[in-house]
């Protein structure tokens, strides 16, 4: 908003950056325009001839919206994902896989100050290019916090979202997000999410990408039921124990 001049008129104009100004000669006209993430100045300037403008500056600075499955995030190592949203919850569409790859051998993450990954490839090898994603002891996971280590919990328990590995403003999901995100793609059949049948009857095949043998990704047989229609696409990590690869 400028000031209503006492004499003279007053406009609005770009100054710098883009922007567009509805009605220039209204002291609270409005801006339309504006880029999704910049800065645009604009000057309120009094003229009355023949003493020398007046001008004040209006200095918008925006930021671009997140919007859960168009935006995309980057882990600290710039690393990108597509992002699903399932139900009323932003998830992650890809695998994880942010850190230093490290050889798969018993103990091989330690609590270093550094993110470190196991990564296998569909052959059951260590691949630093971790096609499938990262795999992280539990320690690892949580990064460390309240003295958790890969074979014993945090004391005090946690309270409340743990970023851990996660990218900056993202949580390690909790049993309970899961048990929700399971009973929007398998429309609640199962609201306790107990283990029984594996929390429902096509959760998983709900969740996995469709599968592209020859090529990645591909699961094991059987795979029935991989439609990936909730848009997960989770990829065929397997597990990593005692130093070897198993399952995809």
């Amino acid at each position: 908003a400028g000031n209503t001049p006492s004499v003279g008129t007053g406009l609005w104009t770009v100054f710098s950056g883009t922007a567009t100004i509805t009605t220039p000669s209204s002291p609270t006209s409005g801006v339309t325009g504006l880029v999704a993430a910049g800065t645009a100045t604009l000057r309120w300037t009094i003229s009355n001839s023949p003493c020398s403008p007046t001008f004040d500056d209006v200095i918008i600075t925006t930021t671009a919206c997140f919007t859960c499955g168009t935006s995309t995030v980057n882990d600290v190592d710039g690393n990108t994902y597509n992002t699903v949203l399932i139900g009323a919850q932003c998830w992650l569409r890809e695998n994880l896989k942010t850190g230093t790859y490290v050889p798969v051998v018993t103990g091989g993450q330690t609590n270093n100050a550094v993110i470190q990954k196991y990564c296998q490839n569909l052959s059951g090898v260590n691949d630093a290019t971790c096609p499938l994603g990262g795999l992280y002891e539990w320690g690892e996971a949580v990064q460390y916090l309240n003295g958790a280590s890969n074979t014993t919990s945090p004391t005090p328990a946690f309270s409340g979202n743990v970023q851990g590995v996660c990218p900056t403003g993202w949580h390690l999901p909790t049993d309970a997000e899961w048990c929700t995100m399971e009973n929007t793609v398998e429309a609640g059949t199962d609201p306790g999410c107990s283990l029984t049948g594996w929390r429902g009857t096509n959760t998983g095949g709900n969740m996995k990408v469709t599968p592209i043998c020859g090529s990645l990704p591909c699961w094991n047989t059987p795979n029935t039921g991989a439609t990936n229609s909730s848009g997960f696409t989770a990829l065929p990590g397997g597990a990593s124990w005692a130093g070897a690869f198993y399952n995809a």
